[in-house]
């Protein structure tokens, strides 16, 4: 059933307070987690680089959208990913996709593709895709949509 969900499968865009809080565990699948009553893998988020570990094996980025601050992980396994994220500096706009985790009793991301951005708009860009994806989600959480759901959502957006 869970593989049906596009949620499920596929990276969603969030704020990063949505992660940090609003993200329940799944009791039997370890890697899953529930947002609004769908099950999540994968999140996508965008950022100001706040902070940065380098390490021998791996790279830590700290990213804050303005809702909220969380690290992302990246490895040394074989990719590019490490070395390209260790060229960022603080103050740097970036996209960080990956499955999400508990590590040390706090939720980060795992990243698995990292993208710099030149442009400092990104993050207003950002919070605009952001806020029309969770209201998305939303109106698909429980139930299928209504027309009228449906209908409101496209005179939204």
């Amino acid at each position: 059933k869970w593989g049906c969900d596009p949620l499920f499968v596929t990276p969603a865009v969030l704020f990063i307070r949505t992660v940090t809080s609003s993200l329940r565990p799944c009791a039997e699948v370890r890697g899953v987690y529930f947002l609004w009553g769908r099950p999540l893998r994968f999140a996508s988020l965008t950022g100001i680089v706040v902070g940065k570990v380098v390490k021998s094996h791996y790279v830590v980025l700290t990213l804050d959208d303005g809702t909220g601050a969380i690290g992302v992980s990246f490895y040394n396994d074989g990719g590019p990913t490490a070395q390209d994220c260790s060229a960022a500096s603080l103050g740097d706009f970036v996209t960080a996709t990956g499955p999400i985790r508990e590590f040390r009793g706090r939720t980060e991301l795992r990243g698995r593709n990292f993208v710099r951005h030149a442009d400092p708009d990104c993050i207003a860009l950002h919070m605009l895709r952001t806020v029309r994806m969770e209201l998305s989600y939303r109106l698909r959480a429980t139930a299928p949509v209504s027309e009228d759901a449906a209908q409101l959502n496209k005179d939204v957006f």
